[in-house]
């Protein structure tokens, strides 16, 4: 069995430039796929599935982060075809606690939804969601410069998005006490359900401050 250690480290994150093998994946099947894209960036991908079908894929970082944190992540949509009725299409940044790198049972969240009109922040445990805020309008996905970001003080959690005018917009703020002192890992998300095929790149992941924990 591995040992985990704690290593201080100056502000670092992945641009990418070096490829996408820092990273887990997580997929629910072939039609979820992750790539390293144009040498500087990781792109996730969802082909179309069938009436009934739905489909995830997640790419979870291999360090965790200890103690209060600060990450960011650069996000665009690259393409989406099929959304309609209730179809969904979703992405975004997570992070999930070191004995749920797959994200599916414990996570905070904060989502890109393609067929909402607002962002979304969500609080899960134990697979049962905690809390659900939608709050401060989504920018068109296919700008530049979007970014997400998740923040931890003590048992507290933010989440905020840039639309691209360098300002961060609250989405939603919770009280997460069972993470308060579990390492996190930061984990980009996708999802989407019936005839929906999308995909998207993230970019620049920064840790703004935090004690990263070498896997």
């Amino acid at each position: 069995m591995g040992v985990s250690f704690f290593v201080k480290k100056s502000p670092s994150g992945d641009n990418f430039s070096n490829g996408i093998g820092d990273w887990t994946l997580f997929p629910s099947d072939s039609d979820a796929t992750a790539d390293w894209y144009e040498s500087n960036s990781m792109r996730l991908s969802i082909n179309t599935g069938g009436s009934s079908e739905i489909d995830l894929i997640r790419a979870t970082w291999i360090y965790g982060l200890s103690g209060d944190f600060d990450i960011e992540t650069e996000y665009q949509r690259l393409s989406l075809s099929g959304l309609g009725g209730v179809d969904v299409a979703e992405y975004g940044l997570y992070v999930v606690p070191s004995d749920s790198l797959d994200g599916d049972s414990d996570n905070i969240r904060v989502l890109h939804i393609e067929n909402e009109s607002l962002m979304q922040a969500r609080y899960e445990l134990n697979n049962s969601v905690q809390q659900t805020i939608f709050n401060s309008t989504k920018p068109n996905p296919t700008l530049d410069n979007l970014r997400l970001r998740i923040t931890r003080v003590g048992a507290t959690f933010t989440t905020y998005h840039d639309t691209g005018d360098g300002i961060w917009k609250l989405v939603g703020q919770f009280n997460a006490t069972p993470f308060e002192n579990e390492i996190m890992h930061p984990s980009f998300h996708m999802y989407r359900a019936y005839t929906v095929s999308v995909s998207a790149k993230f970019d620049n992941f920064k840790v703004n401050s935090g004690t990263i924990v070498s896997p």
